[in-house]
């Protein structure tokens, strides 16, 4: 699982983008196969900084309407 946020303070940054990988694995922790994948990126209720954009490579562009 990945998420990029807008920063690092709970009580007002926001998700902007949710990763995950469903996967097997062997006894050895080794994964053997990739069962799924899944990404979705969310518009926030302010627009992303620079500095999150240079961190992320998301940009507001890319989160409009969503």
């Amino acid at each position: 699982m990945d998420v990029e946020t807008t920063g690092l303070d709970r009580s007002k940054d926001e998700i902007i983008e949710l990763g995950m990988v469903a996967f097997d694995f062997d006894t050895a922790g080794k994964i053997r196969r990739v069962i799924d994948v899944f990404s979705e990126l969310r518009q926030p209720s302010t627009p992303i900084s620079d500095k999150i954009t240079r961190l992320t490579g998301i940009t507001d562009e890319m989160v409009a309407g969503k």
